[in-house]
């Protein structure tokens, strides 16, 4: 691995100096047998052969699982510095692990520019003014008995497409899918935000109070946006915890998403995430989790964990 790319890596990239005011750090990059040592001082990267005796710490990974993170598109469990310390494949030391937390954002910024950029392909510029077809939207509605104002934008006619946003965006995620004339030819494609995120109000008294997202208080907010706009069993996709809370609402609520309503299933479901290994549920369940495989066709770049739900399987949305 050429960590002293790093270095020119460091001076193109404006964006790094901020992560690394004042600070003043020294690590130790081994890849197998081979280790070089990083200095960042006040934003400034220098990398030397060979171990610091003073680092402050040291990653720790074998040559070929530092080249998956440097591919194009690394693999699963490789795409950043804490996911493959989390699958046991980078391993962290020193007597000062603080240091990598405190300053984890910017090392997985300069790491990740050793990775090739794909080729830019620069949008058209139009010779005139063109109005993008999404419609935006606030519904006042209640959730668990209180009022709110949910902001929502929608394109498209046909199947109702309710899309979800990860924690701390919001319904622009999914702005490819509003201008994707493929999808909304068959497809009413909705995207609202969740409260208190994006252009949704946050609810009376939210001042007073400690907003926590729950995986309860989630699929009560999608249940009731899906009744106050009187959608008929609705595909619902969603990106991140937006496709993890899909899995709650195919076992809470899967006959409110499936026309063919109740429906009796083997012993042990599967189900599958887009960029996850299979697996098997842990116990019995009386309504099949149901997974796209195939759902990151659906917008523009990965959605992480995209998950689509509907008429009882997995549906692609391409045809």
């Amino acid at each position: 691995m050429n960590f002293s790319a790093l270095e020119a890596i460091a001076r193109c990239n404006p964006a790094l100096r901020p992560r690394f005011r004042f600070c003043d750090l020294t690590i130790n990059l081994a890849a197998g047998e081979t280790t070089s040592s990083l200095r960042i001082e006040d934003g400034a990267v220098i990398v030397t052969v060979g171990a610091a005796g003073d680092a402050d710490f040291t990653l720790s990974a074998a040559p070929s699982d530092w080249e998956d993170f440097a591919s194009e598109r690394p693999p699963v469990g490789s795409q950043t510095l804490f996911g493959m310390a989390t699958a046991g494949r980078l391993a962290l030391s020193g007597p000062r692990m603080i240091e990598f937390m405190r300053y984890q954002m910017g090392l997985e910024m300069l790491l990740q520019g050793l990775r090739s950029a794909p080729a830019a392909t620069p949008s058209p510029v139009p010779d005139t003014p063109q109005i993008e077809p999404g419609v935006g939207r606030y519904v006042r509605m209640a959730i668990g008995g209180v009022a709110h104002r949910i902001y929502f934008e929608e394109a498209g006619e046909g199947i109702p497409l309710l899309c979800l946003h990860t924690a701390g965006s919001d319904g622009r995620q999914y702005r490819a899918l509003f201008n994707d004339p493929e999808i909304t030819s068959r497809f009413r494609v909705i995207a609202f935000d969740l409260p208190a995120h994006g252009k949704s109000s946050p609810p009376e008294g939210f001042q007073n109070a400690v907003h926590v997202l729950t995986t309860d208080s989630y699929v009560e907010t999608i249940m009731a946006f899906r009744q106050a706009m009187g959608l008929d069993r609705p595909v619902v996709m969603g990106c991140s915890i937006g496709g993890r809370v899909v899995l709650h609402l195919a076992l809470r609520h899967g006959a409110q998403f499936d026309p063919r309503r109740e429906q009796r299933l083997p012993r042990t479901g599967r189900c599958q995430s887009v960029g996850s290994p299979r697996h098997q549920c842990a116990r019995p369940r009386r309504r099949q989790c149901l997974v796209a495989d195939g759902a990151e066709h659906a917008a523009e770049g990965p959605l992480g964990n995209a998950l689509v739900l509907h008429a009882g399987r997995a549906r692609r949305l391409r045809r």
